[in-house]
């Protein structure tokens, strides 16, 4: 399922990943505490989204839960949440790494993505991974999962760069953990090395994709924890100089699932009493279970070429600085050899302890609302976002670096719409907040209203008024104010002035409808040009509202002419009064 949302991934993207940041091999993992050349990007996983099943834009906020989708980890986190197996957040051997997702559901797809070139001194990429799935059953292509892909430029996935897992219980490397508690069902991989031999790639760009997702309906959670380093096709000695019959320490990379020295060790490191002439090699073999199909296998020589006493240094940098012996460039903390060539005897050796001192950081929350901006240093930001910023300090003393969450706060309604109404009548207005949203009201004047601190509310204005809602976000002085302008007509009588009686259905009658707030018709009388009485109605229920008149008298239509007519009208408080007009009969 993961393998085609990355190949459609690939078709859509190939352009942006032409782009992509690039991070230097020797720095590819999290040892700084930083995401360093890391692209970051976040979206939504659903079957709903078309052409593809997601969504992802750059970013790490997920919106839903106010959660983020890629976290460093430290040692000192602890162990994973969710699994009872005690499962580090930091890969072995590591001080940092990076939790790709967050510890909730909500239907996330989060991704991270650099692109580097293959160092010829370091030409082996190896990445550690620990996954976390829910196990909803779900049809595969819906179920949580994780994924990581190696590219070249034209888009190519290398040999053995490929590896997806999805939540079933048959997943390969992967433990299921059982429970009554549905949110509790998951399968889990604790954490895993895998070594990739890239010495075919030395001085290409590769690309490097690692994604984790929810289930595509929302409702459970999938994440993994990364992290990766590029390791030399070398053995290192502890020494390269050092006295006859004195032991030194050999090293081979780590992170291999099989070692095998000439000695009989089958540790990555072992101690030798060097002779000189003697060579030493381990035949290594990585870890397999990612992909059955893949293996790495190297053999590695080591040859004491001379033995002498190397000179030691202890040399202190903060973090993005180095530190620099004949040509060669240190930026990590570690121990370093440099051998000083000479035409005589054993080549002098000097041993380098870098000490990288960490960068003073810190984390803050800053909540503005909509159209303010948050000055840091010389950067102003005014959209939500995560944002780092870097404050240079005299020497000795290591520049700090300051991570800001920013969280712009907007009242999103739609604005209320002038009205009109009839004297004495009453109209609902207002705005509809959206569900989850949590906003005060305050309706000024508050005269006419029924509910002036409600979003919706009764308004009955005797006269025109223009109100006023203000919209505030409570616990800030985010506020908004709509104006809405309510008119009121006057309360008229209206009263037909001429009908047609002919039978054709059209105005043959002369009917009298009374607004209401004039109150009600009592009787209705009609007068021929004589005087004559020759039509009367009077109201007999409450429920009679239409006074009508056919042009009848006595069964016979009336001639064409004008005809006077008399209405006593009641008002609403009682009080009784008397209209007259003329009307004229159309045959």
């Amino acid at each position: 399922m993961i393998r085609l949302v990355l190949m459609g991934w690939l078709g859509l993207w190939a352009s942006l990943m032409s782009q992509a940041q690039v991070v230097d091999c020797q720095t590819i993992g999290f040892e700084d505490g930083s995401f360093g050349g890391w692209e970051r990007w976040t979206g939504e996983f659903s079957p709903y989204l078309f052409p593809l099943p997601y969504r992802l834009e750059p970013g790490s906020l997920h919106d839903f839960n106010g959660q983020y989708g890629h976290t460093i980890t430290s040692v000192g986190d602890g162990y994973d949440p969710n699994v009872k197996e005690r499962i580090p957040v930091v890969a072995p051997g590591s001080r940092h790494s990076v939790r790709l997702g967050d510890l909730d559901v909500g239907g996330f797809l989060d991704q991270l993505r650099t692109s580097f070139v293959v160092p010829i001194d370091k030409p082996l990429l190896r990445y550690q991974i620990a996954v976390v799935l829910q196990n909803p059953n779900h049809r595969p292509d819906q179920q949580p999962g994780f994924s990581l892909v190696v590219r070249t430029l034209n888009g190519d996935t290398i040999r053995c760069g490929y590896y997806e897992a999805v939540a079933t219980n048959r997943t390969a490397g992967f433990i299921y953990q059982p429970s009554d508690e549905p949110s509790e069902r998951l399968i889990y991989r604790n954490w895993t090395s895998h070594v990739l031999d890239l010495r075919a790639y030395v001085g290409q760009t590769l690309r490097l994709e690692v994604t984790a997702h929810d289930c595509s309906e929302g409702g459970h959670f999938g994440y993994a924890y990364f992290d990766a380093q590029c390791l030399a096709t070398s053995i290192s000695a502890s020494s390269v100089c050092t006295p006859q019959g004195r032991q030194i320490r050999l090293a081979a990379p780590p992170g291999f699932d099989q070692y095998l020295w000439n000695t009989g060790d089958t540790t990555a490191t072992v101690s030798v009493s060097p002779q000189l002439g003697t060579t030493y090699w381990v035949d290594l073999q990585s870890r397999s279970v990612l992909n059955p199909s893949c293996q790495t296998s190297l053999r590695l020589n080591y040859r004491v070429e001379q033995l002498q006493f190397p000179t030691v240094q202890q040399v202190r940098v903060c973090a993005g600085e180095s530190y620099r012996v004949e040509d060669s460039l240190y930026t990590q903390p570690g121990t370093y050899h440099h051998a000083f060539h000479r035409p005589w005897g054993c080549d002098s050796l000097l041993i380098t302890e870098l000490i990288v001192l960490p960068t003073p950081s810190s984390t803050q929350q800053v909540t503005l609302c909509a159209g303010s901006q948050l000055v840091l240093g010389d950067s102003v930001y005014s959209q939500s976002g995560v944002y780092l910023n870097r404050f240079v300090r005299a020497a000795p003393l290591c520049d700090s670096l300051v991570t800001t969450q920013l969280l712009i706060r907007q009242i999103d309604l739609v604005p209320p719409r002038d009205t009109l109404i009839m004297q004495g009548d009453s109209i609902q207005v207002g705005v509809n907040p959206s569900i989850g949203t949590n906003y005060t009201y305050r309706w000024s004047p508050e005269s006419g209203l029924s509910c002036p601190t409600c979003p919706i509310t009764w308004a009955s204005p005797s006269q025109p008024t223009l109100y006023q809602l203000a919209v505030s976000i409570p616990s800030t002085n985010c506020q908004t104010s709509y104006p809405l302008h309510v008119d009121v007509l006057a309360c008229l009588l209206a009263v037909p002035t001429s009908f047609t009686p002919n039978g054709d259905g059209i105005n043959d009658s002369f009917n009298v409808v009374l607004n209401p707030c004039l109150g009600r018709i009592r009787q209705l009388s009609i007068y021929n040009r004589w005087g004559q009485l020759i039509f009367h109605q009077e109201l007999t229920s409450s429920l009679e509202k239409l006074f009508s008149w056919d042009g009848k008298y006595k069964g016979e239509l009336v001639q064409t002419g004008v005809y006077g007519y008399q209405l006593t009208l009641e008002s609403p408080t009682g009080k009784m009064s008397r209209h007259t007009g003329a009307l004229t009969v159309i045959r």
